[in-house]
């Protein structure tokens, strides 16, 4: 354990040294400090200068040109009519009674999918 009598033994006879130690630190801090301020001025002034190089660069909205609206859209279909019945050709074309084999190939995968799913529940 620290003895307050070998602290105040060793401050009395390494007082120079230690207000020379002391001494040392703080112009170590004042440097970094006034360094640091400096070096923070000179960002300032590189930012402002960057700042107005940008506004130099920069176009107000007043020059800008823009098209007037709506734009065109050439060459898309944005809707179309759909009857509301099919022609008899239509249906043959896009539907197809689905026959036992389709059903049995997508009921089998469904089938094993509800099984793996009711025998992980506890």
């Amino acid at each position: 354990m620290i003895d307050r009598e070998r602290i105040a033994e060793f401050i009395d006879e390494y007082r120079v040294r230690l207000a020379l130690g002391l001494g040392i630190v703080l112009v170590l801090l004042l440097f970094v400090f006034f360094a640091g301020l400096i070096s923070n001025a000179s960002s300032r002034d590189d930012q402002r200068r960057v700042d107005e190089e940008k506004a130099l660069l920069s176009v107000s909205p007043e020059e800008l040109f823009l098209p007037e609206e709506p734009f065109p859209l050439p060459g898309i279909q944005q809707f179309r009519t759909t009857p509301k019945v099919w022609s008899a050709d239509e249906a043959k074309l896009w539907y197809n009674t689905p026959d036992t084999e389709m059903l049995d190939g997508v009921r089998e995968p469904a089938r094993r999918q509800i099984d793996d799913l009711l025998e992980s529940v506890p």
